[in-house]
């Protein structure tokens, strides 16, 4: 029994070593992204509540490490695609408007958005505000 209970502790900790290492290589992952990798939700509690990670947004985690500027483009990026996937709950003018502006004074940069509208469903929205900005 005792040593059943000794390999829990070392798959605790090889899993917690896991966790900390694909989050040191991508700074921000998705739950979702790491439960497919094999880490077990519980472990990632386990691993925020050490203070190993960050909890940015819901199913959103960083490395401890992460600053405030880069999670302010994440959160913008993420309005940005929540914009314009729910633009007709909320109008279609808002949402572009948005965009334009983001794009315009480079608030989010292409890469996030084009990232965070691809999870959203809306790439080809994002694609074609592009294309109108670079043909302005």
């Amino acid at each position: 029994m005792a040593t059943a209970f000794g390999r829990m502790l070392t798959n605790a900790r090889a899993s917690i070593t896991s966790l900390v290492s694909i989050v040191e290589k991508r700074t921000v992952v998705r739950a979702r992204d790491l439960y497919r990798s094999g880490i077990h939700p519980e472990t990632l509690s386990r691993a925020l509540e050490r203070g190993l990670l960050l909890k940015i947004g819901r199913g959103l985690y960083a490395r401890k490490d992460f600053s405030a500027d880069f999670e302010r483009q994440i959160m913008l990026g993420l309005t940005i695609a929540d914009c314009l996937e729910y633009r007709k709950k909320r109008g279609g003018n808002l949402a572009g408007k948005v965009q334009r502006e983001s794009i315009a004074r480079r608030k989010c940069s292409e890469q996030r958005l084009r990232h965070f509208a691809k999870i959203c469903r809306v790439g080809k929205l994002v694609q074609a505000a592009y294309s109108l900005v670079a043909s302005a």
